[in-house]
C-alpha cells in the first residue's frame, strides 16, 4: 500500500473532515444571500423596554424623569443635579405637547442604543440617543446623544459627496457570493482529486481555505446577516464612558427653537462658547429656518459645514433641503451621509425610502426599504409600502406576505386597503377576504399575542391606547408611542380596531389644522418630513368632511412646480376648487400638473391616470389623452386604451352632435339616424321623471343637466365593452337609447337612476357618498321589483356596510361589485322601513352639511356603523325575497299587471302616464 497524504489519508476517514464543513460553508456565501428574506418584525429588547419605562417617566416627570435612570458613571451625574437636569432638558427638549416614538436599531445594538425620535407641535423634530448599560440587573443611561452632536457610531469616515451620476454601491454581495463560490468549486475539486493528483487537491483545499476565509471576513463586515455595514455597525461601544458637551448655555435657543419664537427673540449664542455649542448652535438655527420656511438662512447656516460632515443633523437637513430642490442625487448621497454616520435606525431609513418614492427613485427607495425588513423593523408603514411595491409588480405572494405583517403591527382600516387601486388584484384573493373580515359588521380586532406581556409603569394620567401591536400612551398633549410595544401595555387593556384609530388620529388630524395654517404659506414646509406628513394627513381628513375650503385654504401655497410635493395634495386641491365652484382655477392646476413630469418617474401609472380622468372632469379632453397616452407608455393596461376612446367621443359629443333643449336638460345627440320626435319624447320623459323624483330626493331648483344620447353600439364599444352597463353619470348623463322604439319602464328606469345620480349630487353638493348615491338611484327606478341583498347573500359573503363606498370606488372586482350595488338599494330600503320616507332625505341633509356616513348614520339612527349593519341584516333576514313596488309609472302605453311574489295581484295600470303641458315644450338646435 502505498503511502498516503496526510492530507486525505483512507485509513481515518474521520480526519477529512475539514472538506465538507468547507464546502457547505462555500456555498452558504453563494446561496442564502439571494434568496427571499423570511424574517419578522423584531421583539422588543430588554433594553428597548427599559428605554421605553424611561421615555414614559421623562413624559410624567420631565428632566427628573431621565436624572432617576442615569448610571453612576455617566457623565450627566457626574456634573451635579442641577446642571444635569438643564443638560438633559436642552437634549430632550419640554415633555409638554412633544411626542417621542421608539425607533428599532439594528439588532447588534438593540440593548445598548435606544433611538427615539420626537416630535413638537411647531413642527421641530429631534433624534435623541440613549446609550445604554446594565447595572444591578437593571438598565441605566449612560448618555444622551442628538443628532445636533458628532456621531460616535460611524464605522468609517464618510466619502466625499460625488459631483454628478446616480449614486451606486459597490457589489459586496456579488464579491462575496463569487468568492464563496469559488471556495465551493476549490473545494470539490480537493475532493475529487485527492487520489490520483494529490499534490493538485492539497493546494486547491488552501486555495479554498483562504478564499473562504476572505469571503468570511467581508461577509462580517457587509453582509446584512451579520449586521456589520456601515449603515449598522458601532465604532465606539455605547455604553463606555464618553466625554460630555456642555450644551445648558443653549437651553434658552432649545426653548425658543421648540415653541417657534420669531427669528427676532431668537436668543444669541454666548461669544465664550466652544465649536461643539457653536456647532449645534447654527446647526438649530438652520433648522428653525427651515421650519420658518426661511430657506436660504437655512442652507446658508448648513453650508458652513464641511460636505460630508460628522454631524447627523447636518447631513439630513442638507439631505432635505437638496430633496426641497429636488436634487435627486445630492438627496440620495446625503441621506447615505447621514445613515453611515449612525447608529442604524428604521426612521432615518424610512424618511429617505420616502423622499426618494417622491422624488421617483423607486428601486433605490425600494432597497431601503428591503433593508429595513431585513433587520426586522417594527414601523408598520414599512411593510405596507413594500406590499405596494409588489402589488405593483403583480407579485401578488410577496404583496399579501407584506400586508398580513403590516396589520400584525398596525392594521389599518379595510376601507383603505379594498379602495387603494394598487390592492386592486390582492383583495380579490379568497383568502385575503377572508383575513380582511370584508363581511364582518365591525372592523377586525387584531390583538397581540403579546398584549401586556411585560407591562411598563403607568405614571398617573396616562391612558393605553392599542391597536395590533402599536402601543400609544397619552396624557394630554403627551404622547408615547411604541411600534411593537403592546406587551408593555398595562394589565387589561384593550385594543382598539382600525375604524376607531382612524378617528382618533383624524380628530387630532383636523385639531392641526389651526396650526399648520400658520405655516403653510411657503411651500418649503414640504421639505420637513414629520410636517409634510402632518399636512398630507389633515388634508386628507379636510376632504374626508368636505370642509373644502379650508383644504383649498391650507394648500394655496403648493405648485406643480414643486416637485418635493406629495401628488395627492394636487389631487385634493384640485377636487377642493371644484367642490367651491372655481372650475377655471382647477383646470389651471391640472394643466400645470401634466406639465410637470415627476410623476412620470413613478413605476406605477396610477397616479398619470387619475391625473387623466380629472383633465377630463374638466372638458379638458386632449391633455387628458396625452396624460393617459404617457399613462399606457409606463404599463400595459387595456382599460386606458378604452378610457382614451371614451374621452375622444367625449369630446366629440360636446362639439359635433345635435342639441336639443328643455327647461332642466340639454340633450346632445347624433344627427344622423335620430329623429327630433324621438329627442323631444325623451326629454319629455326626463321632465316628468324630473318632477317624480322630488319626492324622493327634495331638490327645488335643479340646474340644467345634460345627457349624452348614443347608440347602443357605440356605447358599449366604447365605453363599457359588457352589456351590464347601460348608463353612468360623471357630471354629464350618458345612455345608450338613440333610435329606441319605445320607452318601456326598464329603458326609463337606467334614464331615471342617472338622473338620480344629477339630482343628489347637486342637493348634497356632491357631498353624498357613492353608495348612498347608488342605492338612492335603484330605489326610484320605476320598476315592479327589486333585489334584497339580505335574502341572497349570506353573511359570511355579505359585505359590511363599511366598505360599500370603499368597494364602489376602488374595487376592479364585478361581482363585489354587483354586490354593493344590491346591498346599497337594500339600505335605503331599510332607512324607509324604519324611519320612514323622511330617513333617506334626513341622510342627505346630512351629507349636504358635510356629514361622513358614519355620521349621517348616527345623525338618523342614533348607531354607530357597526351597529347599524347589525340590525340591517336581523331586518332583512325577515323580509321577503324580493322588494315590490306597487305602483310603476309607465310612458309606453301598455297594459300591465303588477304582483307580489305570492301571485296576488296588487295594481293595474291601462294607457300611457300624461305628460303635463308645461313640459312638452322643446326646441331642437
Amino acid at each position: 500500500m502505498s503511502q498516503q497524504s496526510t492530507l486525505f489519508p483512507n485509513q481515518h476517514p474521520v480526519r477529512r473532515w475539514p472538506l465538507l464543513p468547507l464546502l457547505v460553508l462555500s456555498l452558504w456565501f453563494v446561496l442564502p444571500l439571494h434568496a427571499t428574506d423570511v424574517s419578522m418584525p423584531r421583539p422588543l429588547s430588554d433594553g428597548e423596554r427599559a428605554a421605553s419605562q424611561i421615555g414614559l417617566d421623562f413624559l410624567a416627570r420631565g428632566p427628573e424623569g431621565i436624572w432617576s435612570h442615569l448610571s453612576s458613571a455617566s457623565p450627566l451625574r457626574a456634573i451635579g443635579k442641577a446642571d444635569a437636569l438643564k443638560e438633559i432638558e436642552v437634549r430632550t427638549g419640554p415633555s409638554e405637547g412633544a411626542r417621542w416614538e421608539l425607533s428599532t436599531v439594528v439588532p447588534s445594538l438593540q440593548n445598548r442604543v435606544a433611538v427615539f425620535r420626537i416630535a413638537f407641535p411647531s413642527g421641530i423634530d429631534e433624534t435623541l440617543i440613549m446609550n445604554l448599560v446594565k447595572e444591578s440587573g437593571e438598565y441605566k443611561i449612560e448618555s444622551l446623544i442628538i443628532s445636533a452632536e458628532p456621531s460616535i457610531f460611524a464605522l468609517e469616515k464618510p466619502r466625499k459627496k460625488a459631483e454628478s451620476g446616480t449614486p451606486t454601491a459597490f457589489p459586496w454581495r456579488d464579491l462575496i457570493s463569487f468568492l464563496g463560490l469559488a471556495a465551493a468549486m476549490l473545494a470539490l475539486t480537493a475532493i475529487l482529486a485527492r487520489r490520483t493528483h494529490r499534490g493538485a487537491a492539497s493546494i486547491a483545499f488552501l486555495a479554498a481555505i483562504a478564499i473562504a476565509l476572505a469571503a468570511f471576513a467581508l461577509a462580517l463586515k457587509r453582509d446584512d446577516r451579520f449586521q456589520k455595514d456601515a449603515a449598522q455597525a458601532s465604532k465606539a461601544k455605547p455604553g463606555a464612558t464618553q466625554s460630555m458637551t456642555r450644551l445648558a448655555s443653549l437651553l434658552p435657543m432649545r426653548r425658543a427653537m421648540v415653541a417657534g419664537n420669531d427669528d427676532s427673540r431668537f436668543p444669541h449664542v454666548s461669544p465664550s462658547a466652544d465649536e461643539a455649542q457653536r456647532n449645534v448652535a447654527h446647526l438649530w438655527k438652520a433648522q428653525d429656518a427651515f421650519q420658518r420656511m426661511d430657506v436660504g438662512s437655512a442652507r446658508k447656516e448648513i453650508e458652513a459645514f464641511p460636505s460630508p460632515s460628522d454631524l447627523p443633523l447636518a447631513e439630513i437637513l442638507r439631505a432635505r433641503l437638496a430633496f426641497l430642490d429636488s436634487k435627486e442625487v445630492a438627496a440620495v448621497m446625503d441621506y447615505e451621509h447621514a445613515i453611515n454616520l449612525g447608529p442604524g435606525y428604521d426612521d432615518l431609513w424610512f424618511e429617505a425610502a420616502d423622499a426618494l418614492q417622491t422624488l421617483g427613485f423607486e428601486d433605490r427607495s425600494r432597497s431601503y426599504l428591503e433593508r429595513l425588513r431585513r433587520m426586522g423593523s417594527r414601523k408598520a408603514q414599512v411593510y405596507y409600502a413594500l406590499s405596494g411595491l409588489a402589488a405593483v409588480r403583480s407579485d401578488l405572494p410577496s404583496s399579501e406576505k407584506e400586508l398580513r405583517r403590516g396589520f400584525a403591527l398596525k392594521p389599518v382600516s379595510r376601507s383603505a386597503v379594498v379602495s387603494a387601486g394598487v390592492f386592486c388584484e390582492l383583495v380579490r384573493k379568497p383568502e385575503v377576504g377572508t383575513f380582511l373580515q370584508l363581511s364582518a359588521a365591525n372592523e377586525p380586532m387584531i390583538t397581540s399575542p403579546r398584549l401586556s406581556a411585560n407591562p411598563l409603569m403607568m405614571p398617573a394620567g396616562f391612558s393605553a391606547h392599542v391597536i395590533g401591536d402599536y402601543l400609544d400612551l397619552r396624557s394630554g398633549s403627551k404622547v408615547l408611542s411604541v411600534p411593537g410595544g403592546a406587551c408593555l401595555a398595562p394589565a387589561g387593556s384593550e385594543t382598539t380596531d382600525a375604524a376607531t384609530w382612524d378617528e382618533m388620529e383624524e380628530t387630532t388630524a383636523l385639531n392641526d389644522f389651526s396650526q399648520l395654517i400658520k405655516v403653510s404659506s411657503k411651500p418649503s414646509v414640504f421639505g420637513q418630513p414629520s410636517m409634510r406628513v402632518r399636512f398630507e394627513q389633515t388634508a386628507a381628513a379636510l376632504a374626508n368632511h368636505n370642509r373644502w375650503n379650508d383644504l383649498v385654504h391650507l394648500t394655496d401655497a403648493i405648485s406643480p412646480k414643486l416637485e418635493n410635493v406629495p401628488v395627492d395634495l394636487f389631487f385634493l386641491r384640485g377636487s377642493a376648487l371644484r367642490r367651491i365652484n372655481h372650475t377655471q382655477e382647477a383646470r389651471e392646476l391640472y394643466l400645470s400638473l401634466a406639465a410637470n413630469h415627476t410623476i412620470d418617474r413613478k413605476s406605477d401609472p396610477a397616479a398619470l391616470a387619475e391625473l387623466g380622468e380629472m383633465l377630463a372632469s374638466v372638458d379638458l379632453f386632449d391633455p387628458a389623452i396625452r396624460v393617459m397616452q404617457r399613462a399606457s407608455a409606463k404599463r400595459n393596461m387595456p382599460y386606458l386604451d378604452d378610457r382614451i376612446r371614451q374621452i375622444e367621443t367625449n369630446k366629440r359629443l360636446a362639439s359635433r352632435y345635435s342639441t336639443s333643449t328643455t327647461p332642466h336638460f340639454e340633450i346632445h345627440y347624433p344627427a344622423d339616424g335620430v329623429d327630433a320626435f324621438f329627442i323631444s319624447r325623451l326629454g319629455q320623459i326626463m321632465e316628468a321623471e324630473q318632477a317624480r323624483l322630488t319626492g324622493y330626493i327634495p331638490l327645488q331648483n335643479l340646474r340644467p343637466v345634460t345627457i349624452n344620447v348614443i347608440s347602443w353600439e357605440e356605447f358599449r364599444a366604447t365605453y363599457t365593452g359588457t352589456d351590464h352597463i347601460l348608463g353612468f353619470y360623471d357630471g354629464r348623463i350618458t345612455i345608450p337609447f338613440a333610435g329606441v322604439s319605445m320607452f318601456v319602464p326598464e329603458i326609463v328606469a337606467i334614464m331615471s337612476h342617472e338622473l338620480a345620480h344629477a339630482m343628489i349630487a347637486q342637493l348634497t353638493a356632491d357631498q353624498a357618498p357613492r353608495w348612498f348615491q347608488e342605492g338612492m338611484a335603484q330605489r326610484i327606478e320605476s320598476i315592479h321589483f327589486q333585489q334584497n341583498a339580505l335574502n341572497m347573500y349570506e353573511d359570511d359573503k355579505l359585505l359590511s356596510v363599511a366598505l360599500l363606498d370603499a368597494t364602489l370606488k376602488g374595487s376592479p372586482d364585478p361581482d363585489m361589485i354587483k354586490e354593493a350595488y344590491i346591498e346599497a338599494q337594500t339600505v335605503i330600503r331599510f332607512l324607509e322601513a324604519r324611519f320612514g320616507a323622511d330617513g333617506p332625505k334626513r341622510m342627505m341633509a346630512a351629507f349636504a352639511g358635510g356629514a361622513t356616513t358614519a355620521e349621517a348614520i348616527k345623525s338618523v339612527s342614533g348607531l354607530s356603523i357597526g351597529a347599524f349593519d347589525q340590525q340591517l341584516r336581523q331586518w332583512g333576514r325577515a323580509r321577503v325575497i324580493l322588494f315590490v313596488n306597487d305602483s310603476v309609472v309607465r310612458y309606453d302605453g301598455k297594459e300591465q299587471t303588477i304582483r307580489a311574489h305570492d301571485g296576488t295581484e296588487l295594481k293595474k295600470h291601462e294607457g300611457a302616464t300624461p305628460i303635463p303641458a308645461s313640459l312638452m315644450k322643446t326646441r331642437t338646435q
